[in-house]
Parts: structure tokens; C-alpha cells; sequence
């Protein structure tokens, strides 16, 4: 990670056995855009992409022997590949590594790791495993997030697949697992590639505004699923198990991506405290995904404020109506867009509308149920509980077929609870409890996003051994290949959850303004929990053993506990009554 683009590999062992030369392994199945170059330098790979894009990869080997003994040293470079003129550049740093050697080369890596763990790390001293998977993914995340500039400039862009550049699947196209699961994790811990990933929207906004009036609409209409071009590029067919066509409507109906990238631009300053960032990219971006919701809201004659026709985060339930987490997102856009000032284009009966709409919007509260109907109509649906099928995570729509989980309440993950995660204070009061009963049983998880976040409300709520399940499965999925689908690569929705699970979950920590506030919900089985992050600039570490806590940051800190408020470098918070408190 000190030298980007540079790889090194040492092979020894027996002469007869391995084998010296320097041609690189054609991968298997290799399109037939990949054309090999030997020569006397070593060995060149040109990967030419249809779009006129590329990698080349530029290799040479060191073959050294010590009597029976073999060792072949082997330096790579590789770099975008945009024409012929990038093959020298190429060539020259990767003999510029052979001249400096593996062992500089080596020591230069572990010495940029140790500065990324000195800024953040977690430590789960009772439970090893989940240590362990806390850690896998906190390192997966710094592994993506990439090295800061080293020029001063702040102006490049970070495109994160959900599997990141770990395997095939969805071709490394950008989701709103970017914008909701890895960018708030990376705002604490690698703040420069929060605000890369987020340049990367505002770098597509002109596309998604002409997307926008492709529907008729105003604003922008940021796509499902985002490719270079900025363009939807989510398929429009695809093939069930049986071979048969069916149509994929996400692409044109998933919309809540629209107010899933305001709040993460939102997060991203309650995080770091950037408001230059904000003001240079964010701000745009709010007014223009608001315009949208405002051109996308239907008024009926009552005054009520609705969105139909959609598909929520629950991707099993198709074209309905009011989605609690699609119209609670537009509300929250809406009103981050009617407080945002420095934006001279829009007036006050614009920023007036906003409001009232967010205001009138329906948000499922269901009175006599007194829970929040994740849709229109969801309560009329047959009350097929997951456990009569399985146990998560599952494909209950494998299961079932397309056309039946449609006719059932069983959710691929649980909207309602998504939003109570991500936008607590616009949920009613007091409801987490029962729309946890309500929502947990049906949730199958077929989506990797379901498991961190229903472990992070139920840490929450005080109900641990509920969420130590949720948690384990979260830190196992990839690590033990719970869905069969890692080989496509890793879900990196569900590592930044992890994260999100530890942070707000388990410890509590949320910005409160300036403020962090803190309340632990640490279980008996963790044991010793201690967690590193960033906060505003500070490098913080919370420390919760047993009823005794600490927060050690390296400037003066808010830190809000038990409803009170104090400044200092170092806190220590004592659990009396299961009610935290300064001491």
C-alpha cells in the first residue's frame, strides 16, 4: 500500500521443482482482449477493455539459486492502461521496485498498516471469532478505502462496488451499498475515502439529472446501479432457476438511492465535521435529489403526501406503494435540502414546499397494529413467518418462487428497521420495540445488508442474545461463505455494517452535534470491548469493561452519557442501575 500498483512474489524451493522463466500465468478462461508481450525485460500483459480501458501488467522475475535450492523473486507492476504510452511508465516502476528490493518493499507496507491501525481498530476480548471477523472487516475497509493524496490534492474519486475489487459479481457496479454500509464506516476510519466515494455521485450528477427528465421529472435521479458512465446500467431481464425470463424492475423503481446519497453526504459531515466538503459537493447534491422527491410526490386532495409505486431495500415485494424506508429517506432529503443555506438558486417558498411535503408524506403508522406497515397493503399480505421455511439467511424467494413471496410478508431485509438504523429521530417515538417483534420474524436475510443492521438495533434495545446471533452471522458470511456467493466476492455492505454494528450497536456512539454521544450496550460474553474510530477530526478509543468505561480521544472531546455532557481528552463513564453515567 506504500508503492500502489507493485506486487511481489517470492516462490522457493526445490531447483527441480520449480521451474525458472518469466511469463505470466494466462488467467483461465482469459477474454481474447488479453494479449501477452515476452521479451528480455520480462514479461507484459495488455487487458484491453471493450470500453478502450484497460490494465496493463508489466512483470520480471529475480532467479537465484543456492545449491538444490530455488528462489524466484517476482516484481509486478500495473497501472490503467489508456494507450501504448502507458507501457513504458509501467515497465520503469516495476524495475524501479526490483532495484529497491522485496525486503525494502516489505518493510515500507508494514509500516504504512501500522499507521492505518493506529487510527482504528476493535478488540472483542471474550469473543475470539468475532474478533477476528470484526478485524477481517475492518481491514477490508481500510484495503478499499486506498492511501490518502500525497500531492494535497482533494479531487479524486473512489468507485466501490458492492464487492469491491474482490470478485466478478455485479461487474464492480456501485449500489446504494456504498452510500449507506462503507461510506459512514470509512467517514470514521478513512475519512479522504468517504469523500472520494461520495466525489464519485457528484462527478455523475449531470447524468443523473438528465435522468431525471428522461422520466419528466425535476432534480436528479442518481441510478440503482451506476457504472463509469454514471448511467443506470441495472439489467432489465433476467433468468430464474427454471430458465424462464423474468423482468427486473429495481433499476426503475428502487428510487430511495436518490435520499440514501443525501444521507450519506449528511453523515459523512456529522462525522468528520467537514462543512468545506459539504458546501463544495454536498449542497448541489441535496437541492437536486430534493427537487426530484419534490416532482416524484403525489398530493392527494386530503393534503396526505405519497410515493407509489416503488420497490423499498425489500427487493421480494414489487410496485408498491408508500415503502416506509423510500418515503421516510425522501422526507429526511427533503428537509437536509430546506436547511442547507449558500445555495442562491433556491427561494424560500421552494424551501417551504420541501418541508410541507416532508411533513405530509405517509410514514405506515398503523394505529391499531402500533407498529409502522413497511408498505400499503403489507398487513393484508399472508402472514408467512421465516421459520416455517428455514432459518436465515435463506433465498426464501428461491424457495418459494417470484410470484408467491410476493403474496407473503416474508421480507428479503426489513425496511422499517432499516429506517429506524439510519434516521432514528424520524421514526415515532417508543416504536423500536414492537417493530422489531414485528419485523424480525418475517426477515429471511436473503440480502447480505440484513444481519449487521438487525444486530446493531437489537444491541440497541438491550436485547443482546438476540443480537449476538445477528452479529455472528454478519461476521461469519463471508468468512465462512454462509451464502454461497463469496466466490463472486465479498459482500462489502456487510463488512461496513459490521462496522456500524460495533459503533452504534454495542457501544452506543452516535454524533450529537459537535457531541459524541455515548451509550454502551456491551454483553456479558464480549468481555473486554475496546474500539479506535475517528470523530471530527480526533482519534478516539471507547474501552467498556464490565460496568467500568473510558474515552480517550486526542483532543477535548464532547462526550454526551446518561443525558449529560462533558469536555475532556479523557472520560470515565460507571454503569449503576444498567443506566450509564459520568464519574
Amino acid at each position: 500500500i506504500a508503492d500502489p500498483g507493485i506486487a511481489v512474489q517470492i516462490i522457493e524451493g526445490p531447483a527441480d521443482v520449480i521451474a525458472p522463466g518469466s511469463e505470466l500465468v494466462r488467467p483461465p478462461n482469459a477474454p481474447p482482449q488479453v494479449l501477452d508481450r515476452p521479451n528480455d525485460l520480462g514479461t507484459e500483459r495488455v487487458v484491453d477493455a471493450r470500453s478502450g480501458r484497460g490494465i496493463v501488467v508489466s512483470a520480471r522475475d529475480d532467479d537465484m539459486r543456492r545449491g538444490d535450492q530455488r528462489q524466484i523473486v517476482r516484481y509486478v507492476s500495473a497501472a490503467v492502461f489508456n494507450g501504448p504510452q502507458d507501457r513504458p511508465a509501467t515497465a520503469v516502476r516495476r524495475d524501479d521496485a526490483r532495484q529497491r528490493g522485496h525486503r525494502d518493499l516489505e518493510r515500507r507496507h508494514r509500516t504504512a498498516w501500522r499507521a492505518r491501525w493506529a487510527r482504528c481498530g476493535t478488540s472483542i476480548g471474550g469473543e475470539p471469532d468475532l474478533d477476528r471477523g470484526v478485524r477481517f472487516a475492518t481491514f477490508q475497509l481500510l484495503a478499499h478505502g486506498g492511501s490518502p493524496s500525497t500531492d494535497g490534492t482533494d479531487d479524486r474519486e473512489l468507485a466501490i462496488g458492492a464487492r469491491g475489487v474482490t470478485g466478478r459479481s455485479y461487474k464492480g457496479h456501485v449500489f446504494w451499498d456504498t452510500d449507506v454500509f462503507v461510506v459512514p464506516a470509512l467517514s470514521s476510519i478513512a475519512p479522504h475515502a468517504a469523500g472520494a466515494a461520495l466525489r464519485y455521485r457528484w462527478n455523475r450528477l449531470g447524468p443523473a439529472m438528465e435522468a431525471a427528465r428522461a422520466e419528466g421529472r425535476w432534480g436528479a435521479r442518481f441510478p440503482w446501479e451506476s457504472a463509469h458512465s454514471g448511467i443506470d446500467v441495472t439489467p432489465r431481464w433476467g433468468t430464474d432457476l427454471h430458465g424462464r425470463s423474468i423482468p427486473i424492475h429495481t433499476g426503475e423503481l428502487e428510487i430511495h438511492i436518490v435520499g440514501d446519497i443525501a444521507w450519506a453526504l449528511d453523515n459523512h459531515r456529522r462525522w468528520t465535521g467537514d462543512d468545506r466538503f459539504m458546501h463544495r459537493y454536498g449542497r448541489t447534491m441535496l437541492v437536486e435529489s430534493a427537487r426530484y422527491w419534490a416532482s416524484r410526490i403525489e398530493v392527494d386532495d386530503d393534503g396526505s403526501a405519497h410515493i407509489r409505486d416503488v420497490i423499498g431495500p425489500d427487493e421480494y415485494h414489487e410496485h408498491v406503494d408508500d415503502n416506509v424506508f423510500t418515503n421516510v429517506v425522501a422526507g429526511y432529503n427533503l428537509r437536509l435540502a430546506g436547511r442547507s443555506t449558500g445555495v442562491g438558486e433556491v427561494d424560500d417558498a421552494e424551501r417551504t414546499s420541501w418541508f410541507a411535503l416532508a411533513d405530509a408524506l405517509a410514514d405506515g403508522w398503523d394505529p391499531v397494529r402500533g407498529v409502522h406497515e413497511q408498505f400499503t397493503g403489507f398487513f393484508e399480505l399472508d402472514p408467512v413467518m421465516v421459520d416455517t421455511i428455514g432459518r436465515p439467511p435463506l433465498s426464501a424467494d428461491a424457495l418459494l418462487g417470484r410470484e408467491r413471496i410476493q403474496q407473503t410478508q416474508v421480507v428479503k431485509q426489513p425496511d422499517v428497521l432499516m429506517a429506524h438504523h439510519l434516521m432514528p429521530g424520524e421514526m415515532r417515538a417508543g416504536t423500536l420495540h414492537a417493530d422489531l417483534d414485528t419485523y424480525l420474524p418475517r426477515t429471511a436475510a436473503g440480502s447480505s445488508l440484513a444481519p449487521a443492521i438487525c444486530a446493531s438495533l437489537l444491541f440497541e434495545a438491550g436485547r443482546a442474545d438476540e443480537a449476538v446471533e445477528w452479529f455472528d452471522l454478519a461476521a461469519r458470511l463471508d468468512l465462512d461463505d454462509l451464502t454461497g456467493t463469496t466466490a463472486g466476492g465479498l459482500h462489502l455492505a456487510t463488512i461496513g455494517g459490521l462496522w456500524q454494528a460495533v459503533t452504534i450497536g454495542v457501544l452506543g456512539l452516535r454524533p450529537a452535534g459537535t457531541a459524541l454521544r455515548f451509550e454502551p450496550h456491551v454483553p456479558e460474553q464480549f468481555g473486554i470491548v475496546r474500539h479506535r474510530f475517528g470523530f471530527r477530526g480526533a482519534i478516539v478509543t471507547a474501552t467498556v469493561d464490565g460496568d467500568d468505561a473510558t474515552v480517550e480521544a486526542t483532543r477535548e472531546l464532547d462526550i454526551s452519557c446518561g443525558g449529560e455532557s462533558r469536555s475532556s481528552s479523557r472520560h470515565r463513564m460507571r454503569r449503576t442501575g444498567g443506566a450509564w453515567t459520568h464519574r
